[in-house]
Order: structure tokens, then C-alpha cells, then sequence
């Protein structure tokens, strides 16, 4: 919407829709009162929308629809439509900046403008401000852009669309005061029977979910937008997922087949040197010839940011001799996580890791079970869990391969140990005795 807007201001129960108009406001969840704290919103098409408090409340009954303003015996009313007037003069002035003399226009450079008027104009008025938690979560994002890595900003996203998605289901903007056992409960009860179609969320998503919302309460607490906040106290109940990692016949078998397919030879490469050093994807996508010295692998863990250092065998240097002549300092070509998993599942269905596999999930009270091949449970990942599992089958000290791969905690780094039936037979062949 390019046109110069003329700036309505609505109150209502229910949300507005403005027709050709960018800016509407819109009030709370309702309560049992009449107030109604106002909210506005701007909306420019799919994807450049958002919703700010402006901090204050009005009573339903003192609302002029007709001059949309204040009543007169509304308490504070001059100091609203004062507000209000001031708001709507701003509002013009910046749209017609960003969207008519700017010829770069940016919908988050007029986002962050717009939001930074609203603040400034409660902050002149001396109103303690109620936030929305999607506002909350606009400003941790853009707090822990230069922060956190892009996939954990993207997790953030993900729970700030799925609180959206609770609140059209509501009807209600949450404000961070809103979260409540109320609020957890409803967010949970979404999660479980399924959004906008879709099939509801396993425990394990949910609970993580949950973590995040605590993290963002917490930044929100140190931030002094909030004084304090409650967690959830009803447990939600996670199962342990289907982790898998290769037994050493699967990985013999893996690295010594012949593939036709040049793309699964090349992911099969990457896997493998997984399994021997215990890299993960992003360290081995991003591994250079200059970070190896003969038998020795130096790099910076890219989630961790801690230096490793770890030991090239014989198969791993065998693995990067048939790179060593492409003329590039990266030892591997660029290819995506989401390609390199499904042609590493392609690889290892051809090769025969296709043992069967229970795999457990808990949506809500309900566990289900499934059998699968095991390919199609490994993913690159897999490979950490490999190294792990087959690196302490071999008596290696634990806290040797926690210095391979990085772990600072015990707990976490048994986690990856993947011990089956199988490997308790043949580790008490000759009989279990405690005497």
C-alpha cells in the first residue's frame, strides 16, 4: 500500500479491518472491566505486518467512535487524545518519508522507526508500558541477531509465529503480564491438537518450545520489562528419541561401497569423516586444507565457537586424498544440510542399513510407536553419535572423546552414546560376573 494513509484509531472487541488503511488500533484481550488497553497495527501486506501497545487503556463506554477520540470524564482524556494526536501526526510523517521520498524504502528500517516513536511518546507521558509478547520477541530477536547463529534465530521466529497463530485461535493480543498457567495452557493445548491443520507437535518439540518462551521471559526480566514471571508447573513428559549410530560393520560397509551417483559418494565421504572425528556437519562443510597439519585436524567449532583438535586415522586421510587435487582451499563443495541428509538417507538405504527400528513419540498422554528402516533415521548427525558410541566401545576414556568432540558435560556427552542389545552381548560373551 503505497498511498499516504489518513490514520484511524478504533476500539473495539474484536479485531478492525481498515480496508485501504496501513494503521488501525486495536484493543486487548477483553477482561472483566471495560478497559481496553489500545493497540495499533500496520499491516502492508503478507509478511510486513506488526502489532505495538502504545501503553495505554480506555474505557469502552468513554470512546467516541464518532470523533474517535476520548470522552470528556474519561480520566486522563486530555492526555490521551493528546497522545493520540501526537501519534497519528507521527505516523503520517514517517510513512510519508519511508514509502513516498524514499526511493530504498525498507519495511524493517520503517518497522524500527515506527516502534521507536511509540516508546518515546509513552516515555513522554510517564505510563508504565503493558508489551505485547510478540513485540517482546521482535526486540530479543533483534537483540541476539549479532548473537545467537541464524538457525537458533530461526527457532525464535518459528515460536513467535506459532504465539501468533494462539492468538488469532484467542482472539487476544497476549502482553507478557498475560503469561500465566492460563496462557501454557492453551499454548500447549494448541500444540498437541494441531495448528492451522496440521498435526499436533511430540512432547520433545513442545517442551523445547516451552525453554525458549523462559529464555525470552528471563532476557525480558533482566531488561526490567517485567518484574517476574511463573513457568509452566504441570511436567511435560518427553521421550528419549530413536538415536541411532552405525554399528562398525554398517560403517565398513559404507565407506567401501562403490557408488555411481557422484553426489552420494561425496556425502557418504563427509558422513564418514563424521563417524572417524566426531565433526559435525558445519565443521566439516566448512573445513579447509589449511586447518589440517599431517595427521591432525585443528578448527573452531562453528556452533561452539571452542578450538578442536583432532586425529586424522588412516581411513579419514584416505577419505581426503580424493579431494586434495580439486585446487580449492575448501576441502568439500558448498551443499546444503537439507540435500546433504536426504542423499546421505539415499546412500545408506543402497548400501543395506536397513535393520529395523522402534521409534517412540509422545504427543499429549498419547505414545506412538512405529517401525522403521534404519535409514531412514540417520541424519547427519549421526555421525557424532557414531564416533561416540564406537570410540567408548573401544575403552577410550570418556573424557578423551569429550575433548574430540567438544562436550563440556558428562551428561550430555552420554546422551550420544548409543549402546544396543547387541553390543551388552558381545561386551559379557564369556559371562556376566560381579565376584
Amino acid at each position: 500500500m503505497g498511498a499516504i494513509f489518513s490514520a484511524v484509531i478504533r476500539i473495539d472487541v474484536l479485531y478492525i479491518k481498515g480496508g485501504n488503511m496501513p494503521f488501525n488500533f486495536i484493543p486487548a484481550k477483553k477482561g472483566k472491566s471495560d478497559k481496553r488497553r489500545i493497540f495499533v497495527r500496520y499491516t502492508e501486506g503478507r509478511g510486513k505486518e506488526f502489532t505495538k501497545s502504545i501503553g495505554e487503556s480506555v474505557d469502552i463506554n468513554k470512546w467516541d467512535k464518532a470523533k474517535q477520540r476520548v470522552k470528556r470524564g474519561h480520566e486522563n482524556a486530555a492526555q490521551l487524545n493528546t497522545l493520540l494526536d501526537t501519534l497519528k501526526l507521527e505516523y503520517d510523517r514517517i510513512h510519508l518519508e519511508y514509502k513516498t521520498q524514499n526511493p530504498n524504502y525498507q519495511f524493517n528500517e520503517f518497522k524500527k522507526h515506527f516502534l521507536n516513536l511509540t516508546d518515546k511518546n509513552r516515555v513522554e507521558i510517564g505510563n508504565t508500558s503493558k508489551m505485547l509478547i510478540t513485540e517482546a520477541y521482535d526486540l530479543f530477536i533483534e537483540a541476539k541477531k549479532e548473537v545467537f547463529k541464524e538457525r537458533t534465530i530461526k527457532k525464535y521466529i518459528t515460536l513467535k509465529n506459532l504465539i501468533i497463530s494462539y492468538e488469532k485461535k484467542a482472539k487476544v493480543h497476549f502482553t507478557l503480564e498475560d503469561v500465566d498457567s492460563d496462557f501454557y495452557e492453551g499454548l500447549y493445548s494448541l500444540c498437541v491438537n494441531g495448528i492451522d491443520g496440521r498435526k499436533g507437535l511430540g512432547n520433545n518439540s513442545i517442551e523445547r518450545y516451552f525453554q525458549n518462551i523462559y529464555t525470552l521471559l528471563n532476557w525480558c526480566k533482566e531488561k526490567k520489562y517485567i518484574d517476574n514471571f511463573e513457568k509452566w508447573t504441570q511436567k511435560i513428559h518427553v521421550k528419549e528419541t530413536a538415536a541411532v549410530a552405525l554399528s562398525v560393520e554398517e560403517l565398513k560397509a559404507l565407506l567401501e561401497y562403490n557408488f555411481e551417483k557422484e553426489e552420494l559418494g561425496r556425502v557418504r565421504d563427509m558422513f564418514c569423516l563424521s563417524c572417524l572425528t566426531g565433526a559435525r556437519l558445519s565443521d566439516v562443510d566448512k573445513m579447509v586444507w589449511a586447518e589440517i597439519d599431517s595427521d591432525i585436524w585443528r578448527f573452531g567449532a562453528v556452533k561452539t565457537s571452542t578450538n578442536i583438535l583432532t586425529i586424522l586415522n588412516e581411513e579419514a586421510k584416505h577419505i581426503l586424498s580424493k579431494y586434495k587435487d580439486s585446487g580449492t582451499q575448501k576441502v568439500f563443495p558448498k551443499m546444503t544440510s537439507k540435500k546433504v541428509n536426504a542423499y546421505l538417507k539415499e546412500a545408506c538405504k543402497e548400501v543395506g542399513i536397513d535393520s529395523d527400528v522402534v521409534k517412540e513419540t509422545q504427543t499429549g498422554i498419547k505414545i506412538h510407536r512405529e517401525v522403521l528402516p534404519k535409514y531412514k533415521l540417520i541424519s547427519f548427525h549421526t555421525g557424532r553419535r557414531t564416533f561416540a558410541t564406537l570410540a567408548s566401545n573401544k575403552g577410550y576414556p570418556h573424557s578423551d572423546i569429550m575433548q574430540i568432540t567438544g562436550h563440556k558435560s558428562l551428561k550430555n556427552f552420554e546422551k550420544y552414546i548409543c549402546t544396543t542389545s547387541s553390543d551388552i552381548v558381545k561386551r559379557y560373551k564369556g559371562g556376566f560376573s560381579i565376584l
